[in-house]
């Protein structure tokens, strides 16, 4: 059955003489694996230089259950991030964000539109806005949503704790004093 979505390229992994392997995490069906045979042929259209990671694609290919590697029909480019288009402290700013969904995004076909979302619109964000420093952490703690730990809920409890501690504190010193 063929399908279409879009997906953010994660690892482009090299196969026999002229084929690719390309691991993508997609808006509707989470992480896939697709072969893309003779993709480093010179007869072909060298689709190596918008195939890469990082980069966010339309895809178009034919879905079979059976099947681990998937066949891609089609594709085009949304968005490829680069040094001239992004400047260096971006571009590693995603560096950043690319090996830390290439370790936590593991499970195949397992789909979760809003992860999808959150990283397509961080990385838009990046291109539109000048980076602070902090931009590493704000990433971490917003997606480690996604990964099951919630900070700001573990933060605003550690805060209640440490209101309750304060009382008991002050009930103590006015004991003593």
């Amino acid at each position: 059955m063929l399908e279409k979505t879009n997906g953010i390229i994660l690892k482009q992994i090299p196969y026999s003489e002229s084929s690719i392997i390309l691991k993508i995490f997609t808006e509707d069906f989470g992480l896939l694996s697709f072969i893309l045979k003779g993709a480093k042929s010179s007869k072909r259209n060298n689709p190596l230089g918008v195939l890469r990671p990082l980069n966010i694609v339309s895809i178009d290919f034919f879905k079979n259950e059976s099947k681990n590697l998937l066949s891609l029909k089609d594709y085009s480019l949304h968005l490829a991030p680069d040094v001239y288009e992004f400047g260096m402290n971006k571009i590693s700013l995603l560096y950043f964000v690319f090996e830390v969904l290439n370790k936590t995004i593991a499970e195949e076909g397992e789909s979760d539109k809003n992860k999808y979302n959150f990283i397509v619109s961080f990385i838009h964000h990046v291109k539109e806005h000048e980076i602070k420093s902090y931009y590493y952490l704000f990433f971490l703690i917003h997606y480690s949503k996604y990964l099951g730990i919630d900070f700001e809920n573990e933060l605003e409890n550690y805060a209640h704790l440490l209101h309750h501690q304060k009382n008991e504190l002050d009930l103590v010193q006015r004991l003593f004093n």
